[in-house]
């Protein structure tokens, strides 16, 4: 335990030691190596503020224009090696900053997409008769998560598991009936019952953005996709897939 502290200093610290190295020892080479990005960066930030999607718009574009913005805001520091140290401690610095607020990021982004799945689930779990059904999620004025069906009535609510991604579905009473979790080396979720036997899957459809439903063996018997106004619909019988809880 006494460990944690240690480490998280040194890896807190180390663009400080590297910068106050270059600045006090003075290494010519690395003087050399972070003048030479200059322009390298600047053609960087130019190409990247033209690209679109999203890891551009939203990781490489603001990478590069915040790299440039510490390269021309230290050109006035008239010793190199104090100008090269200040700019690989900033440098350090800004790169791991935005890669922590990536990660965050996509860990939102995964713990959202589980949870609007596993409304897509809980609707035909525990909603009977058989056709299309619009799930909306909604936070309550108690902050809990709740899903309704296309009438206003709620079918359930779901909540994250402690420790992992996997979102756990409950019934309107609020006992578990299910879980949905990663697949450990495919993009695909897996479905349980209450159990934690595996019952069915979800994954990508081909040539589609839509997601394909699964049982247990393979086949399919729904497709999830968004609608013209952008809510979720299943388009699956709700009898067939409330078989295969009870195989």
């Amino acid at each position: 335990m006494q460990q944690q502290p240690i480490v998280a200093g040194l890896l807190f610290g180390s663009p400080l030691i590297a910068g106050a190295v270059v600045a006090f020892v003075k290494p010519e080479g690395a003087v050399t190596w972070v003048d030479g990005k200059e322009t390298w960066l600047s053609g960087k930030r130019e190409e990247y503020a033209e690209k679109t999607g999203y890891i551009n718009r939203f990781f490489l574009r603001p990478l590069f224009a915040g790299l440039s913005m510490i390269t021309g805001g230290t050109k006035s520091i008239e010793d190199p090696f104090m100008r090269s140290g200040i700019r690989i401690t900033s440098y350090l610095y800004f790169i791991g900053i935005l890669l922590y607020l990536a990660f965050i990021a996509t860990a939102i982004i995964v713990t959202i997409a589980l949870i609007m799945v596993g409304f897509w689930i809980l609707s035909f779990f525990l909603d009977g008769g058989s056709g299309t059904e619009t799930v909306r999620v909604r936070k309550t004025w108690s902050g809990r998560t709740v899903a309704e069906d296309s009438s206003g009535k709620e079918v359930g609510s779901m909540e994250k598991a402690w420790f992992t991604d996997d979102v756990i579905l409950k019934d309107t009473q609020g006992k578990s009936v299910g879980r949905i979790t990663k697949a450990a080396l495919t993009n695909d979720l897996i479905v349980k019952d209450g159990s934690g036997r595996e019952v069915g899957r979800i994954t990508d459809a081909i040539l589609t953005d839509d997601k394909v439903l699964k049982d247990a063996s393979g086949s399919e018997i729904g497709r999830i996709r968004k609608d013209a106004l952008g809510d979720t619909v299943i388009d699956a019988d709700k009898s067939k897939f409330q078989g295969i809880f009870q195989q």
